[in-house]
């Protein structure tokens, strides 16, 4: 297969996305590491090294097709199809040609993260260790694991290769009894079939009700398929918050008959009426609760993922928004959280930027603001509180292309007691929301105003971000190092009032291990030691007294006035002091005061835009 880069335009030829993973044992490709195409008609490449960027492969001139590598972002807007590793293809011909019928069950019905391949790569190890040590003694451990590492791709497509062929659709009464039979796959169990006649092996699912007695099914269910079938859920037993593998999903009942829908080896979803409950939930949601939600989406998502974001909790210190390109995620932090979190989304090799909106005490978040965007579903994100206080997250855009962005608010909370809105969970992005029934006649106050004060002075393009904070009566500094760079670098900082406000700037990711600063009362400046190369800048120190040493590293003074303002990309930054507001350069929007009362940090603006 010859390797070129190819117009899209090219006439006669499509383009089709190869996921990152094999079609098989469902493990991902690496670079350099060998693979065969599956197209149309059951061609076949000629094995070649996966590549490591996004260059196009093109195969035979006879298929007028070329494929290329995709990312969690792409839209397959050609379409998509499927690759093996070679050593997984010939492992599966020793069987029989029936494993192509067996694709339909490792397709996704949603892309699942990073961290279930590992999850799921941890189990299977741990699995074909403990059977390969019960029979081979011999050997310790240690070694017995490393066989393991080798044959978990094989085991996973022998446990395929081991199901048995159901049929693709059926019927059932709803309201009769029922029984279910399994498959395990990975050593999880997946409902295969429901019958209302007893089977071999079938497990009860349901008991007999009458008509409108039951008017509800709970189902359990992940990438592959359904785990588990109920009609009274009581206590969740799964998923936890930390394992989000495995969702809730409820079907509602208007008639007896449910139609059943496999992929040919197990269930893969149970349909009633016309009627559909959208979204994957991480607790049961009944009719009545799900008619008390407003959705907001690009468009259908029925395997959205939705997960909560818990708002005017009072131990809630402050909000993450996580940003590459548009809005990945949304978090509500606690104090003493470990930094685990931040690990679940995002994929390093696409720079996620995390931004951090701190709450001062007493403070609650009354509104929130989503700007419309051509292309994405959240370009940005403003929390409104009732302080009057408007905390902005997301790209900003020039005041030339103002007219093409609207700012529309999407929820409003009481000031008192808890809250929570729903988001979808997904390394590709936010597109799909859930928020509380809004009142129509509440009253919609001014659109949030973005605003800067100095250039970010970048040298090369690329999306940037913004944000700034007072410097006045800063009592203490709290530094969020990287954790992928050696030395680490600081990507952002916290600031504490004397006030008790709190105020970040940069790529801040609250951790309870943060190194804290106390400013003393002898303290004239911030110092920042900042460190220049291969055309990007970044600060490796940070002082609140005069440094002693000066090493290699450029030493910038701050005073204890004014506003700081933090320009930051995933590896780079820029920062600058604005000594007076009023004397700003308008530079992205009409400067316009916000209405703040008892704030020290007076602005906080965190934002993309892109500089040519």
């Amino acid at each position: 297969m010859a390797r070129r880069q190819l117009q899209l335009e090219e006439p006669g030829f499509r383009c089709l996305c190869i996921e990152r993973v094999c079609k098989l044992c469902r493990f991902p490709f690496t670079p350099g590491m060998k693979i065969v195409i599956g197209a149309e008609n059951a061609y076949e490449s000629k094995p070649f090294r996966f590549p490591d960027d996004y260059d196009y492969e093109l195969s035979n001139e006879e298929w007028r097709l070329c494929f290329r590598s995709c990312s969690p972002l792409c839209s397959h807007y050609d379409g998509s199809s499927y690759g093996f590793h070679v050593e997984c293809l010939a492992f599966a011909r020793r069987f029989d040609m029936r494993f192509f019928k067996m694709l339909n069950a490792t397709v996704s019905s949603y892309q699942p993260l990073e961290i279930d391949r590992e999850r799921r790569h941890k189990h299977m190890v741990g699995l074909i260790t403990s059977r390969i040590q019960a029979k081979y003694r011999k050997l310790p451990t240690e070694v017995w694991r490393m066989v393991a590492e080798h044959l978990v791709p094989f085991y996973a497509i022998a446990a395929l290769l081991s199901l048995s062929e159901i049929e693709s659709c059926r019927e059932i009464d709803a309201c009769a009894k029922a029984w279910a039979t399994y498959v395990n796959i990975d050593g999880i169990r997946y409902i295969q079939t429901i019958s209302n006649t007893p089977i071999p092996k079938g497990e009860v699912v349901w008991d007999a009700v009458s008509l409108g007695m039951r008017d509800v099914l709970y189902l359990v269910e992940d990438h592959l398929g359904i785990r588990q079938v109920t009609t009274n859920p009581g206590t969740p037993q799964f998923p936890s918050e930390r394992v989000k593998s495995t969702w809730w999903r409820s079907v509602p009942l208007e008639q007896r008959q449910a139609n059943l829908c496999t992929d040919g080896y197990k269930l893969r979803a149970i349909r009633s009426s016309w009627h559909r409950m959208e979204g994957l939930w991480p607790e049961p949601i009944s009719p009545p609760q799900y008619r008390l939600q407003s959705f907001l989406f690009q468009w259908p998502l029925p395997y959205a993922r939705l997960i909560p974001l818990e708002l005017n909790d009072p131990t809630v210190i402050g909000y993450s928004a996580c940003w590459r390109g548009s809005l990945i995620s949304l978090h509500s932090h606690r104090l003493n959280e470990d930094a685990e979190f931040f690990h679940e989304i995002g994929y390093p090799e696409d720079g996620p930027v995390w931004t951090f909106l701190a709450m001062n005490p007493g403070e609650t978040v009354t509104e929130i603001w989503r700007r419309d965007d051509p292309e994405f579903f959240a370009s940005a994100i403003a929390f409104r509180t009732n302080t009057g206080r408007t905390m902005i997250g997301g790209q900003v855009v020039s005041y030339l292309l103002k007219h093409l962005h609207r700012w529309v608010r999407i929820a409003r909370f009481p000031e008192k007691g808890t809250s929570r809105m729903f988001f979808e969970y997904s390394a590709s992005g936010i597109h799909m929301m859930s928020i509380p029934l809004q009142k129509r006649f509440d009253e919609v106050g001014p659109c949030p105003t973005e605003t800067a004060f100095a250039p970010g002075m970048f040298i090369t393009s690329g999306p940037e971000f913004h944000s700034s904070a007072s410097l006045e009566d800063v009592v203490e500094v709290v530094l969020c190092e990287s954790d992928d760079d050696a030395p680490p670098r600081i990507t952002g900082l916290l600031f504490r009032y004397k006030n008790g406000n709190h105020a970040s700037v940069g790529s801040f990711r609250p951790c309870r291990d943060a190194t804290q600063l106390s400013v003393p009362p002898n303290s004239s400046a911030l110092f920042l030691a900042t460190k220049f190369e291969s055309r990007r800048k970044r600060v490796e120190q940070v002082r609140v007294l005069p440094p002693d040493e000066q090493n290699s590293l450029q030493w910038e003074e701050f005073p204890w006035d004014g506003i700081l303002e933090w320009w930051f990309r995933f590896d780079d930054c820029r920062v600058c002091h604005v000594l007076e507001r009023d004397d700003a350069p308008d530079l992205f929007s009409p400067l316009e005061e916000l209405n703040q009362p008892g704030i020290t940090d007076s602005v906080i603006v965190m934002g993309e835009s892109f500089v040519e």
